[in-house]
């Protein structure tokens, strides 16, 4: 089988900041903020350059679980947030069709990497190992 070999998720360019209004503050003050899809970007990239850290079974505890849904659960959960916070940045976009999107971008790519034994991804390694101490 070939895995995939780093970077695991090139973030991809230009990221693009908007002008948005911010939840709470009177709708004339505005500020610039990566899109919603550019922020989910972010964070898929920040979670695939260490991608070896959910290996640790510490790593990650603020998944409820270790499955699919919880990593696209997450996912929808930052775009739902960011599209709260920045209202204007959400016209014309469906947060939780984004956010299931990267996650389940996520798990394909955990899915093409070598855990480190040359014949298991690290999807299920990471599937197979305990749940995170609380």
């Amino acid at each position: 089988m070939d895995f995939l070999q780093k970077p695991y998720y090139p973030l991809p360019e230009p990221q693009v900041y908007a002008d948005t209004s911010i939840k709470g503050w009177p709708p004339a003050l505005t500020t610039k903020a990566l899109t919603i899809e550019c922020y989910l970007q972010s964070e898929l990239y920040s979670t695939m350059s260490n991608i070896e850290g959910y290996l640790n079974p510490n790593y990650n505890t603020f998944l409820s679980a270790r499955t699919a849904q919880a990593i696209m659960d997450n996912y929808v959960w930052e775009a739902l947030n960011r599209s709260q916070w920045y209202p204007t940045l959400a016209e014309g976009i469906d947060p939780f069709s984004l956010g299931m999107r990267y996650g389940k971008l996520q798990i394909s790519l955990m899915q093409q990497i070598n855990s480190g034994d040359g014949v298991t991804s690290l999807w299920d390694k990471w599937l197979a190992m305990p749940e995170p101490v609380k």
